[in-house]
């Protein structure tokens, strides 16, 4: 295994969730990578800003995204855009972002000669399957989401083995940390405990896979310049599953929130949420070399501390 990640780095998705942290964890090896935008007026922490080459491009805009790689050629690819949209009742967003731009990206990277591409897949592309899941099994998605990033696999592997495109896919569980989107569970949760508001939320029953975002960014980096590896499937997650009601009673523990503001049972729950996640790691710590360094506790600590922080301020 190598230490050193390629001179020429392109990083779509870049001022994303889990694309900011991967940037910090570039930024710490010396690199200054190129970061695809569809909105250059994006939030960039300032830390950050001057560490980038920061190009506001549309991926589905084929003839844009063709003549940049064309011209520039990077060695690696860190493809981390996409819709993570799972109230996209058609679907059109998620097959677009998800499955069209990553056909087109793979499709132009495939004649420069690129020395690795590297895709985010999904926890969700297993559906309903006995715990825990290994990258082996059959995808079953249930969910408009997982069905997108199912197919995007599915094409990404078979450009490995028609053309010998250097393919590493991550299959990333359940990802959390600070600045994670608003719409996400953890994220609401923890700024209603933190504001001391009523928080309405399922029977709790369902499991979760949570990895925190620090050490998703280090299996992505981590990922860039492991051996043997390509034309893999690689699960990112903890290792082990946590009820939802068990991480709201956490937070509610760490906020020392009045628990009466927690409802539990409040909401009904989709079929989709009801079945459980959990990643069989062991092809991460082989092939990568990696395992999380974060508990969920300790992630959760970090996590509401820094949001209280801003709450504060």
């Amino acid at each position: 295994m190598t230490n050193q990640l390629p001179e020429k780095i392109l990083v779509t998705g870049g001022t994303g969730f889990i694309g900011r942290y991967v940037l910090k964890e570039l930024k710490k090896k010396g690199h200054k990578p190129f970061v695809f935008t569809r909105n250059i007026t994006q939030r960039l922490e300032e830390d950050l800003k001057n560490e980038v080459h920061l190009i506001e491009l549309d991926l589905l805009v084929t003839d844009d995204l063709e003549a940049w790689i064309i011209e520039n050629r990077p060695d690696t690819i860190m493809h981390l855009a996409g819709a993570t949209l799972h109230d996209d009742q058609t679907g059109k967003t998620c097959h677009d972002l998800n499955y069209v731009a990553t056909t087109h990206l793979l499709n132009i990277a495939r004649s420069t000669g690129v020395r690795r591409v590297l895709l985010l897949g999904t926890a969700e592309e297993y559906g309903n399957q006995p715990l825990p899941f290994r990258e082996d099994m059959e995808s079953k998605p249930a969910t408009i989401y997982g069905i997108s990033k199912a197919r995007a696999t599915a094409f990404a592997l078979s450009q490995f083995e028609e053309h010998d495109l250097p393919i590493v896919i991550l299959r990333i569980f359940t990802v959390y940390g600070y600045d994670q989107p608003t719409q996400m569970f953890l994220n609401q949760l923890i700024t209603h405990s933190l504001l001391k508001k009523d928080f309405n939320m399922t029977d709790g029953l369902q499991k979760r896979d949570f990895v925190y975002v620090e050490d998703v960014a280090r299996a992505i980096c981590k990922a860039m310049t492991a051996q043997n590896v390509e034309g893999r499937v690689v699960n990112i997650g903890s290792g082990r599953s946590t009820s939802l009601r068990e991480v709201a009673a956490t937070v509610w523990k760490i906020c020392e929130t009045d628990p009466s503001l927690l409802h539990i049972g409040g909401r009904f729950k989709p079929v989709t949420e009801s079945y459980d996640t959990e990643a069989d790691i062991s092809l991460a710590e082989t092939l990568l070399d990696w395992k999380p360094q974060t508990n969920l506790e300790n992630g959760l600590l970090n996590t509401i501390r820094t949001m209280k922080s801003d709450l504060s301020s």
